[in-house]
């Protein structure tokens, strides 16, 4: 088991018309000492099979936010919806409102220990890739059929070359046919949302 705080310190990955920033955080040791804390990582930081790490995002303005994500070992059009993963989540954020992917970061195991969860790095040498959608209205993606978030993943991941950078779009020009099946307004699609894509590169030990 390992105890630890959460660094105070943040290495961000905000555009400057971003909607929605990213942090990412990983398990590591105190220089000198056996106690591990979620430390800060910078952006395009190149991680190994088996670091711990989580995922830390903040609405940088009142938003609905989806997260599209495509492992290393998937297919490039292959990807899977992981935020929201109920309806109670699909809400509007208020600016300023964080949340991490896992849901918890710590889980207590008694009151003297308490042990570090997040998300273990594996599969093939190469990149995950998270597409964020940030929107003013409410997307019901997650009763969404594979093939519809394969289309929006591609279509929304094709508009960004740079890694860690992100886009404001007509929603229409994503995929108005996929939308307008996901939407609870039409009307709305002509409204611009928040494209943005980070990658997190790995390799084998």
């Amino acid at each position: 088991s390992t105890t630890g705080t959460t660094s105070s310190t943040s290495a961000s990955s905000a555009a400057k018309n971003s909607w929605v920033q990213m942090r990412i955080f990983q398990d590591q040791k105190k220089s000198g000492s056996k106690v591990h804390a979620w430390v800060a990582q910078p952006a395009g930081k190149t991680f190994k099979n088996n670091d711990l790490i989580y995922l830390e995002f903040e609405a940088l303005k009142p938003c609905f936010i989806y997260l599209l994500y495509n492992g290393s070992s998937d297919k490039p059009d292959q990807a899977s919806l992981i935020y929201p993963n109920s309806q109670v989540l699909n809400k509007r954020l208020a600016k300023g409102v964080r949340f991490t992917i896992p849901g918890e970061t710590q889980e207590v195991l008694d009151k003297e220990r308490a042990a570090f969860t997040g998300l273990q790095i594996s599969g093939k040498e190469g990149a995950d890739t998270f597409v964020c959608l940030a929107t003013p209205m409410k997307l019901n993606l997650s009763d969404a059929d594979g093939q519809m978030i394969n289309t929006i993943y591609s279509k929304a991941s094709a508009l960004i070359k740079d890694p860690n950078a992100g886009v404001e779009v007509a929603a229409n020009s994503l995929d108005e046919q996929a939308l307008s099946k996901a939407a609870a307004n039409t009307a709305d699609l002509s409204n611009e949302v928040y494209v943005g894509k980070w990658l997190i590169p790995h390799k084998e030990n």
